[in-house]
């Protein structure tokens, strides 16, 4: 009885949770702060890619060649990176009734640089990595949703 009482409790929360799937929200109704939130993990997953393809490259171009464990292991790592991208981008169209997700994400070749560029000039040096954060934030806000997701 106990066991029977659990599963057709656990399917009755699996049917609710698929209706409340069902149920979204508009697009308008999505706070501007979670907007770009998503959008940002949808780019940071294509910055990624753009990284480990460029430094792949870069490691052959000076004629290295990986062993074959650590091929697969690079392997493994870009197809995961590009099933990432597969779902946000299929997540991006679905939530924001984009025809084309890939436009929300122009911009992943200019982070994919600034990434590279931080990591340059600050390092592993806190000073550094505190002066580029105070920097950052002595500029005008554009979009207002880094101090509205710091609130919380």
């Amino acid at each position: 009885m106990l066991i029977a009482f659990r599963a057709r409790v656990i399917n009755q929360e699996k049917e609710t949770m698929a209706l409340a799937k069902e149920v979204m929200a508009k697009p308008s109704e999505i706070p501007d702060e979670t907007r770009i939130l998503t959008n940002l993990a949808y780019l940071m997953g294509d910055v990624t890619d753009t990284l480990l393809m460029d430094a792949y490259c870069r490691v052959e171009r000076l004629g290295y060649q990986f062993k074959n464990d650590t091929k697969q292991k690079w392997k493994y790592a870009l197809q995961a990176t590009h099933a990432a991208q597969r779902a946000w981008k299929r997540f991006a169209e679905e939530i924001y009734q984009l025809d084309d997700a890939d436009q929300a994400c122009e911009d992943s070749d200019w982070f994919a640089d600034i990434v590279v560029l931080i990591a340059d000039r600050v390092g592993d040096n806190e000073k550094r990595q505190e002066m580029v954060k105070n920097m950052l934030l002595r500029l005008k806000t554009e979009c207002d949703i880094y101090e509205k997701l710091n609130r919380h």
